[in-house]
Formats: structure tokens, C-alpha cells, sequence
């Protein structure tokens, strides 16, 4: 009697292999097969060394789940008659249960030089598991798209007002993939907290480091916005242009958390200057 078995990889379970054959038409002296009761698969770890055996009734396909990852096994059925009679071995196939992906464990930690913008960060990484080489992607921002940095520690410096169209504070994601295509991924909800500088213009990315010079910069109309600080220097508005001096700002300028102080004189000598939420000292 004459089996055929064929190996799949259809899986049903984890750590699986299903497997099928053919119904024998005949005995092996060549005559009509007509009293197939049933099936036995026979599995191990050798050729024609079998440590499991199956009785799977009269089905021609079976999966075997639970299968040790990393590990070869072989395969053979006989089938049987009503009476127990048992072929001979089928055919052989063997079948490697692939071993469980090395996926690395990532983490970073990122040195801050202060908390004003702008904020330059240098971050550090580490990877266990996997096999290097290693290549690195950073989003700093967690804004998509191409990598911000390609390197295993990189410095990034994040400016006043969104970055990337992102307002802080900002989520900072690491993807390492390994020399066989495994990824391991970390993702730092708020890690990076930027307080903008002392005083910028609505609307512009730009870094003013007086009020002075936000003031010099902007456009007519446009409004300065000034943190709750203390920010020391003389201010002369000498500029035809009508400006708004709003102050009082929290740390990422969204919402007024007090007053803003100036330790020095203003004086407007040109154009119209509308002040709020500033104390002169």
C-alpha cells in the first residue's frame, strides 16, 4: 500500500505544520484498494525515526500544533483496514518549524541642555537581542514620515513653536531594525518639554532673546508675546508701526499664567504700542 504526504504551510495554531495526502487505489501487489479504514501519521525527529504516532481516523489531512520552533521534523503515514492491518511507511517529508525572531529590546535616554528653546537634546541609545549590525530611525517629534535622524545617538535641536507642526511637548518614537529584518520599537509619550524663549512674535518660528528684538522683528500688527518671567533690558518703541505687547504667557505661550516683568524703562517714541499683562520695575 502506497501513501503520498505533502507538507503545507497552512497554519491553523501556533507553532503548526498541517499536512495532507493522497488516498492509495491499491494494495502494493497492484490490486484494487477497497477497505481503507483509516490513517496513522508518524512524526519525529530523524529519518525514519518516528517518537510520535496519530491515529487521525479516516481524514487525509491532519495539523499538528505545539511543534518545537528551531527544530526539524520528519514525517510519514501508513494507512490501515478494518481489521488494523497497517501499510508500510509513506514517502518522507521533513519540515523545519522556524525559530522565534530575535526582536531587539531598544531604549534611549535623552541629555537636555536646558528648557528654553532652543532646546538642543542629545539622545543615547541601547539595543539587546538581535543580531548587528543595526540601523537606527528617530522620530523626534513623532510627526511621520522620513527618519529625523539615521544615527545611533544623535543631538536634535527643537525651536520655537511647533517643530515639525507638532507643539510640545513632544513624543520621541525609536525603530531599530537588525541584520535580519527584526524591528524593535520604543515610543516616549511627552518625553521633550520645551518651554519657548522669553519673547517671540505669534506666527513666527523665529528665537528673540529681548523684547527689544522681537519687537524690531515684527510686522506691523503683529502681536509679541512675552513669558511670565522677569526679563531684564530698556525697551524703546521707536518704530512707525502699531504692535501689541501681550504679556504673562506660560511656558509654550498657550494660556496667560501671570504677569510678565520688565527690570528696565519703556519708552514709545513712534507708532502705537498696546500693552498687557506687564509690570515695570
Amino acid at each position: 500500500m502506497v501513501v503520498f504526504l505533502y507538507g503545507t504551510d497552512m497554519y491553523a495554531c501556533s507553532d503548526a505544520v498541517t499536512l495532507s495526502w493522497m488516498p492509495p487505489t491499491k494494495n502494493a501487489d497492484g490490486t484494487p484498494l477497497q477497505d481503507i479504514y483509516g490513517y496513522k501519521l508518524y512524526y519525529g525527529y530523524g529519518p525514519r525515526n518516528y517518537a510520535y504516532v496519530i491515529d487521525v481516523g479516516n481524514n487525509t489531512s491532519y495539523t499538528l500544533c505545539g511543534l518545537i520552533r528551531g527544530t526539524t521534523y520528519f514525517f510519514a503515514v501508513t494507512a490501515y483496514d478494518i481489521s488494523r492491518n497497517e501499510s508500510n511507511y509513506s514517502s518522507e517529508i521533513s519540515k523545519l518549524i522556524a525559530p522565534l525572531p530575535d526582536v531587539p529590546a531598544v531604549d534611549f535616554t535623552g541629555r537636555m541642555s536646558g528648557s528654553t528653546a532652543p532646546l538642543t537634546v542629545n539622545f543615547t541609545s541601547s539595543t539587546t537581542g538581535g543580531n548587528s549590525p543595526f540601523s537606527y530611525a528617530w522620530d523626534f517629534d513623532n510627526s511621520g514620515g522620513a527618519a529625523d535622524s539615521t544615527q545611533q545617538y544623535p543631538s536634535y535641536t527643537y525651536k520655537n513653536w511647533a517643530t515639525g507642526g507638532v507643539y510640545p511637548p513632544y513624543t520621541v518614537k525609536l525603530t531599530v531594525t537588525d541584520s535580519d529584518g527584526d524591528i524593535g520599537t520604543i515610543t516616549k509619550t511627552g518625553y521633550v518639554s520645551v518651554c519657548y524663549s522669553n519673547t517671540n512674535i505669534v506666527g513666527s518660528t523665529g528665537t528673540y532673546t529681548s523684547l527689544q528684538a522681537a519687537y524690531n522683528a515684527a510686522g506691523n500688527g503683529k502681536m509679541v508675546q512675552g513669558r511670565a518671567v522677569s526679563i531684564t533690558g530698556n525697551v524703546d518703541f521707536n518704530l512707525p508701526k502699531t504692535i501689541i505687547i501681550n504679556g504673562g504667557y506660560n511656558c509654550n505661550h498657550s494660556s496667560i499664567a501671570g504677569k510678565t516683568v520688565i527690570k528696565g524703562s519703556m519708552i514709545i517714541s513712534n507708532g502705537k504700542v498696546t500693552i498687557e499683562n506687564v509690570n515695570i520695575q
